[in-house]
């Protein structure tokens, strides 16, 4: 069998098969599960292509051996599967689960669409405070859609005012309200979460992740039909972070108002799918803010607005403001201890707050999770250069990983561990709060955190930001640099080979679903 599929995809096919051997639909199958495991909904064949394609999901491969995988597989399409297995529609086929996602996703995406909302605002009252609002046209459109319609959403890059325009939002909602409104804020993260919630002074609002706020528990299955929200208000920030199961969950949940906040030209999810860049095709309920209204570097936004519209000059701004050219393990290293070391030696003069302001200014961040020059690895030689210089009193930057509702410390926040008194500093939940300090025991799990992957970077901004680019952080797509040079306020650093650079900015990151054929319908 081919090398290219592994163990599994390959335990997979022969499952289906029953053990029976027939080449064409092996290769079929471990194709489309090796598709599903990079986060595509669907594999699509038209004609003699196949999409994604084998170049797609093997950026390796050789010519000759791509054009034999696509022949095998248009072919092994052919042949009849188990539907409770594999389900096919037109030239599109997919795993069971990802198709019921999917079209859990289509039935009540639409269904929302079309339903009218309850009438819980006095209109006259609405319309005064919008006008009063000091909001730009562009928001006061996104404001009076969130009353019109029972699904919006709100695009938008760094510093175009999402987080400015909810928060007004809100305020109008509440002046407006005919009853006590019941609002909730919520993210994939719940670092994400109350990063937006430290900015509505409103108080009364409910704050949590998704997975908190759907009662979704890991590793156990709950039908759909027991996931309903009662609030009149469901903002969820960070969107684009939104996998195909919990979009689903979400659309189906939600029975009063939905907005949804994001960037689509981010990072797509982690897992299944690029949901949220989906569903932005429909004009009547979505609003896309232009004005950048917080830049602090004009070089980084133009540079982050270059990739994202694929302007050819982006290479030529990177070359001139950003780059640090080089491609070896050595080269790479050096630079990093460069950066860290001396947030180490500070440490001496300064207090476990102002180290922790130190720290959250400044980021590392890597495309890649394992491997040379992964987050796994920085993270490790980092510590163990760390520890070989001093084992005294250390300051390691921590995130956590599990949430702990009780000690409001959530996946993805992060914060300082000193070494000496075996304490923890975290930033304060409240905007102007003192940060709050735990006990080695308190904690939930967590990780070292010098360098963090771009994925986790996002929903935080940083002062300085210093991206890795090694070799193979192409196949993320230009998407890897748009995302990580808008994690940065003041200063951006991108250290890589301009052939690397080069392939990343000419690549897309597609994930291939049936949401575009239900748009065109």
């Amino acid at each position: 069998m081919n090398p290219l599929f592994n163990t599994l995809s390959l335990r997979f096919a022969k499952i289906l098969l029953k053990n029976l051997t027939e080449k064409n639909s092996e290769t079929f199958l471990c194709y489309l599960f090796e598709a599903s495991k990079k986060g595509h909904i669907c594999l699509i064949i038209e004609k003699d292509h196949i999409f994604p394609s084998a170049r797609e999901l093997f950026p390796e491969i050789e010519l000759q051996q791509e054009k034999e995988i696509t022949k095998a597989v248009i072919k092994g399409s052919q042949n009849s599967f188990d539907p409770a297995a594999i389900y096919q529609i037109e030239n599109r086929y997919y795993l069971q689960k990802n198709w019921v996602y999917e079209t859990q996703i289509i039935k009540y995406f639409s269904s929302l669409i079309e339903k009218k909302p309850e009438n819980i605002f006095d209109d006259q009252l609405f319309s005064e405070k919008t006008l009063k609002s000091n909001l730009l046209p562009e928001q006061i459109e996104a404001v009076k859609k969130v009353k019109e319609h029972s699904i919006s959403l709100i695009l938008g890059g760094p510093g175009t005012g999402k987080s400015y325009t909810v928060s007004k939002l809100i305020s109008i909602c509440m002046h407006a309200q005919k009853k006590p409104l019941k609002i909730v804020i919520s993210a994939p993260t719940g670092k994400a979460a109350f990063h937006l919630k430290e900015k509505i002074p409103e108080k009364g609002i409910d704050t949590m992740t998704l997975h908190s706020l759907l009662q979704l528990k890991e590793g156990k299955h709950k039908p759909f039909a027991e996931c309903s929200l009662d609030y009149d208000l469901i903002i969820i920030d960070e969107a684009s972070m939104i996998d195909a199961k919990l979009m689903a969950y979400v659309l189906t949940a939600s029975k009063g108002r939905l907005l949804l906040l994001g960037d689509p030209d981010q990072l797509p999810a982690v897992e299944a799918g690029n949901i949220f860049s989906d569903l932005t095709h429909n004009k009547i309920i979505v609003t896309k803010l232009k004005t950048a209204m917080r830049f602090e570097s004009q070089q980084i936004h133009h540079f982050a607005e270059a990739v994202k519209n694929s302007d050819p000059h982006a290479l030529d701004i990177l070359k001139t403001n950003f780059i640090n050219i080089g491609s070896d393990e050595s080269h790479f290293l050096s630079l990093l201890w460069k950066k860290i070391e001396p947030l180490q030696t500070a440490l001496k003069n300064q207090s476990a707050e102002e180290h922790l302001a130190d720290l959250l200014s400044f980021r590392l961040l890597s495309p890649l999770r394992s491997g040379i020059l992964g987050v796994q690895f920085i993270n490790r030689w980092i510590l163990k250069k760390i520890q070989k210089k001093s084992s005294q009193h250390l300051a390691l930057p921590i995130l956590i990983t599990k949430n702990h509702h009780v000690k409001q410390l959530y996946n993805g926040m992060i914060g300082i561990f000193l070494t000496q008194s075996e304490t923890a500093y975290f930033p304060g939940i409240e905007k102007g709060d003192v940060s709050r300090k735990f006990s080695k025991f308190e904690l939930p799990s967590y990780e070292y955190a010098f360098c963090l992957s771009v994925h986790k970077s996002q929903g935080s901004e940083f002062e300085e930001v210093f991206l890795l680019m090694p070799q193979g952080s192409e196949v993320f797509g230009r998407e890897i640099l748009y995302t990580a040079a808008t994690r940065a306020k003041k200063r951006l650093e991108i250290a890589g080979s301009l052939d690397t650079i080069q392939k990343t900015l000419l690549k897309r990151s597609i994930k291939y679903s049936g949401l575009n054929s239900f748009h065109s319908c």
